[in-house]
């Protein structure tokens, strides 16, 4: 087996339930955001499948607003496998959140659902909006830098929260093609 060192981190993580008028249920929200705390962080999301992700659970944020950055995970994933990414930015300053896609996550996918892609960008709006209304569990964000990013399924959210549309005819002639 392989070991590895604990990092030495000031990136906090929490999840939290969240509520959104489009949506039947609540949304698994992930934030990580920088935090003071110092010391061994947390092993979190460890699975069979991959090495997960270290971080202070529900530490306190750092005193501040950081720039915030709303994060898809892609068809059949879920937001800790966007820790690499997420943990990362993390440490230089952001804060990054993100929700479970209802429908498209891992245990609970459905293709049906899948091409409701209206749905993921409804979701990281809600999210957005959220934040510019104030604070979320402490952690005040810089509503002047707001970034989106995602990972395949995720990169097609954050592109339409940026304006961007699908082609239906465009599509139909791609995989005629």
């Amino acid at each position: 087996t392989e070991t590895r060192e604990i990092p030495e981190t000031q990136v906090g993580f929490s999840t939290a339930p969240f509520e959104v008028a489009h949506r039947d249920k609540a949304l698994n929200l992930h934030m990580w955001y920088p935090t003071d705390e110092t010391g061994p962080a947390d092993l979190i999301a460890q699975n069979a499948l991959m090495y997960a992700f270290h971080a202070h659970r529900d530490a306190a944020p750092r005193d501040g607003a950081f720039p915030l950055i709303v994060l898809s995970h892609g068809s059949g994933g879920r937001m800790t496998q966007m820790a690499w990414l997420a943990t990362e930015l993390a440490e230089q300053g952001y804060i990054v959140a993100g929700v479970n896609h209802h429908g498209t996550t891992s245990m609970d996918s459905d293709p049906h659902r899948t091409i409701e892609i209206w749905e993921r960008p409804a979701d990281l709006t809600a999210l957005i909006d959220a934040f510019e209304a104030g604070p979320i569990n402490g952690l005040t964000a810089d509503m002047n830098s707001v970034t989106s990013a995602g990972f395949s399924l995720g990169g097609h959210t954050a592109l339409a929260l940026a304006g961007a549309q699908v082609s239906k005819e465009a599509y139909i002639a791609y995989c005629d093609a």
